[in-house]
Order: structure tokens, then C-alpha cells, then sequence
């Protein structure tokens, strides 16, 4: 994937996507976008 996108702007769009889906944790979200988006797992780790 390239990486066009500044990491703190993927970080925002994160936390966005949590607030939206109105996940239970961070890391059921993490979960959710591995599955729909193929986000890399150095998003997990924070």
C-alpha cells in the first residue's frame, strides 16, 4: 500500500472509525480494519 497519508493523519482516521462504529475497545476496532482495510499491524501495537 503506498504511503501517501502522514501516519498521524491514519491515526486520526482510526480514531474517527472507532468513534463511528462505536466500538466496545480500540482493539476490537484494530480487528474490524485489519479485516475491512488490510491496515498493517504497527497500528495495533499502540
Amino acid at each position: 500500500m503506498p504511503r501517501s497519508v502522514p501516519i498521524e493523519s491514519i491515526h486520526q482516521i482510526v480514531v474517527d472509525y472507532v468513534i463511528a462504529i462505536g466500538a466496545d475497545s480500540f482493539s476490537d476496532a484494530m480487528h474490524w480494519l485489519r479485516c475491512d482495510e488490510g491496515v498493517g499491524s504497527q497500528y495495533v501495537r499502540d
